[in-house]
C-alpha cells in the first residue's frame, strides 16, 4: 500500500491536471462574451454560454479548495482526512466541467449542424464525459478505503516544501487563464461600447488577476534568493501564504469580470447581485469553511519540576492543571518543536525550579509514546518527563 506522503501528492498532481484541462476552455469562455459573433446568437446558445462559464467557474472553485484546506486545516501536514477530501473535491468537479465543455459542444454543433445537431454534439460530450470519469465506479475490483479516517503523520519538510510548490501550480492555471483574456479584452470593439462602471470593474478585477500571479511566482525569487536554495520552515510559511494571498486576490478577479460578462449579455440588473454572491461564495469555501474546519487549540498548563545548576531531575509533576484533560490527551510525538512553551518561572529552591508550561496541539500528530519529554530550550535546560497517569 502507498504512504500517505505519495497518495496525497498523486491527488495534487491529478488536481492540478484537472486545472489544466479547465483553464482553456475558463480563457475561452470569458472571451466568447467579446467576439462579434456573439450578438448573433439566438437566446437559447447565449444561455448555454452564461451557464457553461458559471459551471467552469464551479469546478475551478473547487479545485482550488485542496490547497485552501491544506494551508489552513492541516497547516501542510498529511492527513487521511485530507487525502479523502482532495479525491472527492475531483470527482464533484468534474461534473460542472462536463456540463460546460457539453453546453460548448451544442453551442458550437448548433453553429454548423443547427439545432438538432447542436443538441447530438452536447449529449455526446456529455455522455462520454461521463462514462470515462465516473463509469469506473461500477468497477467490481474497485478498491475500498482501508486507512482510518483520522490518521495523520508528521509530514518532513521537505515533502511540505514540494506540496506546498504543488498547490501554487494547482492555483496558477487559474490565474493564467483569465490573466490573459482580460489583457486581451480592452483590445476588442465590443469593449468600448460597455458602460464605464463595467470598465472601471474590469480594471480591477485585471489588479487584482494580475496581482495574484506576481504572488505565485514569489515563492520561486524567494527560495532562490533569501534561502538559497534550502529547505526551511521559512520558505514553507512564506509559500503558504503566497498561496493563501493568491486564493484572496482570485476571487474578487473571478467575480469582477462575471459582472463584466453580464453586463455584456444585457443583465445588467442580475450583474451587481450574482458576482457579489459568486464573490461570497467562493470566499466563504475557501476561508470561511475551511476555519470552522479548523481545530481549535486545545491547551493546558503544566507545573512540572526540573533540576537548576546541574541537580539531577526527579521523575515527579509538581502539579497538574490540564484544563479537563488528561496529560495523555496532550502529549505530543517526541519532536515537540513549537508545541513546549514556558510560561512562567515559579520558584527556585534547593536546586529544583517549578515552571508553568503550556502545552498545545491543531492537529492529532502521531503519538510513539505518551511521554512528554522537554528538549533543551534557549531559555532553559528542562529534563523533566511527565508520564501518563
Amino acid at each position: 500500500m502507498a504512504k500517505l506522503q505519495t497518495k496525497v501528492k498523486n491527488a495534487l498532481d491529478e488536481a492540478r491536471i484537472l486545472v489544466l484541462g479547465t483553464q482553456v476552455l475558463l480563457g475561452f469562455q470569458y472571451r466568447a462574451f467579446f467576439e462579434k459573433g456573439f450578438d448573433k446568437l439566438p437566446p437559447a446558445d447565449r444561455f448555454c454560454e452564461l451557464a457553461g462559464l458559471l459551471a467552469l467557474l464551479v469546478s475551478v472553485g473547487a479545485l482550488f479548495l485542496p490547497a485552501s484546506r491544506h494551508r489552513i486545516v492541516e497547516e501542510g501536514n498529511d492527513s487521511e482526512a485530507f487525502h479523502k477530501f482532495t479525491m472527492a473535491v475531483m470527482r464533484v468537479s468534474l461534473a460542472p466541467f462536463a456540463v460546460g465543455l457539453a453546453l460548448d459542444m451544442g453551442v458550437a454543433g448548433d453553429r454548423v449542424l443547427g439545432p438538432w445537431g447542436g443538441a447530438a454534439c452536447a449529449a455526446f460530450t456529455l455522455v462520454a464525459a461521463v462514462a470515462l470519469w465516473y463509469g469506473h465506479f461500477a468497477h467490481r475490483d474497485r478498491k475500498g478505503q482501508r486507512e482510518p479516517e483520522e490518521k495523520m503523520e508528521k509530514t518532513p519538510l521537505e515533502h511540505r516544501i514540494v506540496q506546498v510548490l504543488t498547490e501554487a501550480r494547482v492555483v496558477l492555471p487559474g490565474a493564467q487563464a483569465l490573466l490573459g483574456f482580460q489583457l486581451a479584452m480592452v483590445l476588442m470593439e465590443p469593449f468600448a461600447e460597455l458602460p464605464f462602471s463595467a470598465k472601471v470593474v474590469h480594471i480591477g478585477a485585471l489588479g487584482c488577476i494580475a496581482l495574484a500571479t506576481i504572488v505565485l511566482m514569489a515563492p520561486a525569487a524567494y527560495h532562490r534568493i533569501v534561502e538559497r536554495g534550502e529547505d526551511t520552515e521559512r520558505f514553507h510559511t512564506f509559500a503558504s501564504r503566497m498561496v493563501l494571498l493568491a486564493l484572496a486576490l482570485l476571487a474578487p478577479g473571478f467575480a469582477g469580470d462575471f459582472y463584466v460578462v453580464l453586463v455584456r449579455a444585457d443583465l445588467r440588473g442580475v450583474a451587481l447581485p450574482s458576482s457579489v454572491a459568486l464573490l461570497a461564495v467562493f470566499y466563504g469555501a475557501w476561508f470561511g469553511a475551511m476555519l470552522l474546519l479548523r481545530r481549535p487549540q486545545r491547551s493546558g498548563r503544566l507545573l512540572l519540576r526540573y533540576p537548576v545548576d546541574g541537580a539531577e531531575a526527579p521523575d515527579e509533576v509538581a502539579g497538574v492543571d490540564a484544563d479537563g484533560g488528561a496529560p495523555e490527551d496532550l502529549a505530543e510525538s517526541a519532536d515537540g518543536e513549537g508545541i513546549i512553551r514556558i510560561v512562567e518561572s515559579r520558584h527556585q529552591h534547593r536546586g529544583v525550579a517549578d515552571v508553568e508550561v503550556r502545552v498545545g496541539r491543531r492537529q492529532p500528530l502521531a503519538v510513539e509514546d505518551h511521554r512528554l519529554r522537554h528538549r533543551q530550550g534557549q531559555q532553559n535546560r528542562l529534563g523533566a518527563i511527565l508520564e501518563p497517569r
